[in-house]
């Protein structure tokens, strides 16, 4: 079957579930597309690595309109680009990702009742805002946008149950299905990585924590950053997007020395994620508890790590506890992230007992296999809808 998937993201290039889950389709004989909007936001053609046709769009909005502002404007025309490719493609089966792409359900629902399209599938790798469970509306039109898909992908089984709980299970008809963001035999086989040059001058020979997640607000970077400061002899590499007001935050409150104990990195595709990985001493992982999608968050970064022997500091967020926990493969910190003392403890810890976690990551292997799930995607492919809408 032809099957194509439309997304919101910052890059082809960078999103590794995107990727995987292509593979995952295309091993089982289908043909993936992929229609996207990347934060560039420029018309391309293109082939992945893993030999799947891909296009970008292009947003007037999004050029002439000030950045996030008008935003019923541009999703208008996001819609409507998606949708002249979708009835151009002649696709079998739409994968649509996110909760951004809840606008083109209806359409795509109606193609599927003319027999324009056999299948629809949404695969949610975030959970909604907190919001959509309390406003009665929008949670019923949740429902009916959720039960208009023959299935529905979720990122874990915590995040499953959770909208079981929400939303009422018996109000369901779609078929939902648990994908984890598990590392495949590609990453977990690449060659060891190579520092740049220019990093290894900045170590000067000194240990590294590495954080994956950036600088996005919601992973206690300030806490991380204040907590290697606090460690002589450790450095810290941030890998992923970071803006500039960011440091300079950290410069106006810590001064110079932010210079020479953490090194941000910017945006790196995925398979030169191995070279920051390869040699950290512990990579730390933390998501703030007071958002639900946060809270039950299992995020690719923390199996990279693990899949490539290093170790990792988690908070108490359940998915991630409980499997550092069940293989002692680093440390589970006392809360989440938001207390400077706990993430410098959590670091002592690693460094003391560094030989024991890392020897303990091996015993995880096989249950972080991307692999491991590939009867999922085949029952995904083979689904039919329960009942209609």
């Amino acid at each position: 079957m032809k099957v194509l998937m439309i997304i919101i993201t910052e890059g082809i290039d960078y999103d590794d579930r995107l990727r995987k889950e292509c593979a995952s389709i295309k091993a089982l004989g289908n043909i993936p597309k992929i229609a996207a909007l990347e934060d560039e936001n420029k018309q391309k053609k293109g082939v992945t690595d893993e030999g799947v046709s891909f296009n970008t769009l292009f947003l007037i909005t999004r050029k002439v309109l000030p950045h996030k502002r008008f935003l019923i404007i541009k999703a208008f025309e996001i819609y409507i680009k998606f949708l002249i490719i979708i009835l151009f493609s002649r696709s079998n089966v739409i994968w649509l990702h996110n909760i951004e792409m809840a606008g083109l359900i209806p359409f795509c629902w109606t193609l599927k009742k003319i027999g324009f399209i056999n299948k629809l599938i949404w695969d949610q790798h975030e959970l909604p805002a907190n919001k959509f469970f309390f406003n009665k509306f929008i949670k019923k039109l949740f429902i009916f946008l959720i039960n208009a898909c023959e299935s529905i992908v979720v990122a874990n089984k915590e995040r499953r149950d959770f909208l079981f709980k929400q939303l009422g299970k018996k109000n369901l008809n779609s078929q939902f299905h648990v994908i984890e963001n598990y590392v495949d035999q590609r990453f977990a086989s690449l060659p060891k990585g190579v520092l740049p040059e220019e990093v290894k001058e900045w170590l000067k020979g000194k240990p590294y924590l590495l954080a994956q997640g950036g600088a996005n607000p919601d992973r206690h970077l300030n806490e991380v950053v204040e907590a290697i400061i606090n460690i002589e002899g450790i450095k810290l590499i941030v890998v992923g997007p970071y803006s500039e007001e960011v440091i300079y935050k950290l410069k106006n409150k810590w001064g110079d020395i932010i210079s020479e104990k953490v090194y941000f990195t910017g945006f790196v595709p995925q398979k030169k994620l191995v070279d920051f990985i390869d040699h950290a001493i512990v990579s730390i992982v933390l998501y703030k508890k007071d958002i639900d999608n946060c809270w039950l968050c299992a995020p690719n970064r923390l199996y990279q790590a693990l899949i490539r022997g290093i170790p990792v500091i988690v908070g108490i967020n359940p998915p991630m506890a409980n499997l550092v926990n069940k293989y002692n493969c680093g440390v589970v910190l006392a809360g989440d992230g938001s207390n400077v003392e706990d993430i410098k403890n959590g670091i002592i810890k690693v460094i003391e007992n560094q030989a024991e976690f890392n020897e303990n990551t091996k015993y995880c292997l096989d249950d972080i296999s991307w692999e491991s799930q590939m009867p999922v995607f085949k029952k995904i492919m083979e689904t039919k809808m329960v009942s209609g809408v």
